[in-house]
């Protein structure tokens, strides 16, 4: 491997190439890039630099003393850390945005607590921040042998969103390899993102527990891809990375894809290869897989996939991690899985060629994840316990004061690091009504969880809420761990009740009375007061639908049946006979005292009373109605000579409708329609027979 280090570094250096050192030449790392051109390099001594370093368009290497013999500590005691930003908009810790190409190199540091970018999206879509670790934007170039750990991008004012915890790459392209990535955040692409990319390659790097948890995200817990580069169709190469224990957890209600792809968002018709990962305990709030397509065109095959994903050579079994840093155990069987071809090859020389090196495994055939494929190599020890907790809020509800039984909760610990875990103790800050199960101390092995209880016994009608302190062994975390708990003991009623519409269907106007019977609960700890009553809408006389009983009170877990009722003979009846009424329901003792409406629907058909006669009709008439005057109801009857569209229809001396006794198709014979003027006010009407191009009206007068 040292060989190879050093011929790639040889392939940038040009005629009168130098190496500058830090501190030696240079105090800073940005003073050394300042001094150097084109093809040289800059060698930084262990220590911490407190510096956003940019490359400023110089195609130059910049790395730790682990180019000299590939000693991986120099990984860990070479810090750039991006805290102390000498302006609070570029906080990444190193930023390469200037048009460097494939001879700029990054290699050989941990990057630590930066912060991001803030800049104006070049395509419109607005303000950003980026870049947490590193920035790239117009530029292509390698990115190797890093530590790219506890970076955030979760604070920004006035931006449209945050992304690339670790590394953001815009524009542009290059190569990521043989990286740790983990630990960072932000609120898209916790670990990568690779935006208006194409022919990026991101290969044989461990992308570990970033996690996307906070407004606006796109969701994307290790790496988010988004739109490809224009008017370039090369795809993007995500190769022989192992991708575990990374979180998308926002807000599902979102219609955005915020909390989707625990693992990797994939849209807008980016093109992409995803090939010979490992890619599990990724976790996202929506149900869907760790690997969220959401347009690309992209090829999936050859991976270990927790939950399974279509494609050649995908598998869904345990990957079988060995308890140190994620290398796999000699029976995994992602070993000899990845894809067979011969480019895709393990390392494999020395005594049995037909053998890979260590620290891949098995024969020559591609082993799936960081340690396998041809760019594989040893990473620095990072052995570590990790605690995950999926919740950060445990409502245990409602629940009245001074139960013996209490109320019962249950949560998980994960273990999502390569060691055991320890968990020393857990207790809470301000009451004793919570109480947790829990051995103390507890171990979690290895890709394991542990279940714990919690009971809440409250003593008074209050609001509890409290913070449990997980105390545990991790040091990648805040020590203790934190869980808030909150439970309402305050009696509070809560109305239920199915607003979904009932539909009755169609019924004959004729119809003496139709009811349906509608159930209301109250869900909550405390009585409530209830109202109902019924919007008519369009339902003339109002008087013909009714909802009873009218108002009542409700006891916690009691429930009330409301018996809504419509008289379809004392309706006046429209051209379209539709009606859609609404129950309306009030609480008054509720937290929600929003009145609830459910819409009731029923259609109306025939006309009012309208009876045949027997005897033949010998021509077109409309007689006087009797009684006349009247009060309420009155008959008037016609003769039709032939069958025909028939209307007998009512109108105020304005010429107002305010009746329809027939619309129909009647057969020849002399017919009577009752008519129910109970509705209308005393008064002189007009009442007009129609049958095609028969036409004849009379008076009629209602005396109240």
């Amino acid at each position: 491997m040292k060989k190879i280090v050093q011929l790639l570094l040889a392939t940038v250096f040009v005629l009168h190439a130098k190496i500058i050192t830090v501190p030696a030449d240079h105090a800073k790392i940005q003073l050394a890039i300042n001094a150097s051109a084109h093809g040289d390099t800059v060698v930084v001594y262990p220590g911490t630099y407190y510096e956003n370093i940019n490359f400023k368009g110089k195609n130059i290497v910049v790395t730790s003393r682990f180019y000299e013999n590939n000693d991986r500590q120099f990984i860990l005691s070479t810090i750039i850390n991006g805290s102390q930003p000498a302006h609070p908009d570029t906080a990444s810790c190193v930023l390469i945005v200037s048009g460097e190409n494939s001879s700029a190199i990054l290699q050989g540091f941990t990057l630590t607590e930066g912060k991001g970018t803030r800049w104006t999206d070049e395509h419109g879509a607005g303000i950003y921040r980026e870049g947490g670790g590193v920035l790239v934007t117009l530029s292509s170039p390698v990115i190797r042998y890093n530590y790219i750990v506890k970076n955030e991008i979760l604070n920004g004012n006035n931006v449209t969103s945050m992304g690339g915890g670790g590394i953001r790459i815009g524009d542009g392209g290059g190569v990521v390899e043989n990286n740790i990535i983990t630990l960072n955040k932000a609120h898209y692409g916790g670990g990568i993102v690779l935006n208006y990319c194409s022919g990026t390659i991101v290969r044989n790097n461990m992308i570990l527990e970033n996690s996307v948890r906070q407004l606006p995200g796109f969701g994307g817990g290790g790496l988010w891809l988004g739109s490809p580069k224009p008017g370039d169709s090369s795809p993007n190469i995500i190769e022989n990375n192992t991708i575990y224990g990374n979180v998308a957890l926002d807000d599902p209600n979102l219609s955005f894809a915020g909390g989707r792809g625990g693992a990797l968002v994939m849209h807008s018709s980016i093109k992409a290869t995803i090939r010979n990962n490992i890619i599990w305990e990724n976790h996202s709030a929506f149900p869907i897989s760790a690997v969220a397509d959401l347009g690309a065109i992209a090829t999936v095959e050859y991976n270990d996939i927790l939950g399974g994903y279509p494609g050649t050579g995908n598998i869904d079994v345990d990957p079988q991690f060995s308890d140190s840093s994620f290398i796999l155990k000699s029976t995994s069987p992602c070993v000899d899985a990845g894809d067979s071809s011969t480019q895709f090859y393990d390392p494999h020389f020395g005594i049995n060629p037909e053998l890979a090196v260590a620290p891949a495994q098995g024969t020559k055939r591609n082993d799936m994840g960081a340690y396998g494929g041809p760019g594989a190599a040893h990473f620095m020890s990072f052995a570590r316990s990790s605690l995950f907790l999926p919740l950060d809020v445990i409502d245990l509800g409602y629940h009245l004061p001074n139960d013996s039984a209490g109320v019962f909760g249950y949560f998980y610990i994960f273990n999502w690091g390569s060691k055991q875990l320890k968990v020393d103790s857990a207790r809470f800050t301000t009451t004793n009504a919570f109480s947790v199960d829990l051995a103390q101390p507890t171990t979690i092995n290895v890709n394991s969880s542990a279940l714990a209880q919690l009971t809440w016994r409250p003593k008074v009608q209050i609001l509890y809420a409290d913070t449990m302190l997980l105390y545990h062994n991790s040091t990648y975390i805040s020590n203790p761990a934190r869980l808030a708990v909150r439970g309402n003991a305050i009696p509070t009623p809560l109305m239920s009740v199915n607003l979904t519409e009932h539909n009755f269907g169609t019924f004959d106007i004729n119809v003496p009375q139709k009811d349906t019977v509608v159930y209301v609960y109250n869900l909550g700890t405390g009585r409530d007061s209830i109202s109902v009553s019924v919007n008519s809408t369009g339902v003339n006389p109002t008087t013909a639908v009714t909802a009873s009983p009218a108002g009542f009170s409700l006891m916690p877990g009691d429930s009330q049946a409301v018996t809504f009722t419509f008289y379809p003979k004392q309706i006046i009846k429209t051209f379209i006979g539709l009606y859609t009424p609404k129950m309306l329901f009030k609480s008054f003792l509720g937290e929600d005292t929003t009145t609830k409406e459910k819409s009731m629907r029923f259609r109306l058909t025939g006309t009012l009373g309208v009876e045949k006669e027997g005897r033949v009709a010998e021509s077109f008439s409309l007689s006087q109605n009797y009684p006349n005057p009247f009060n309420p109801v009155t008959t008037i009857s016609f003769t039709i000579q032939g069958s025909g569209f028939t209307s007998l229809k009512v109108y105020d001396l304005l010429g107002r409708e305010v009746a329809v006794l027939v619309n129909e198709e009647l057969q020849p014979g002399t017919y009577r329609a009752h008519f129910d003027a109970s509705q209308l006010s005393s008064g002189v009407y007009v009442y007009t027979l129609r049958v095609g191009r028969f036409v004849s009206s009379k008076k009629l007068t209602v005396t109240k």
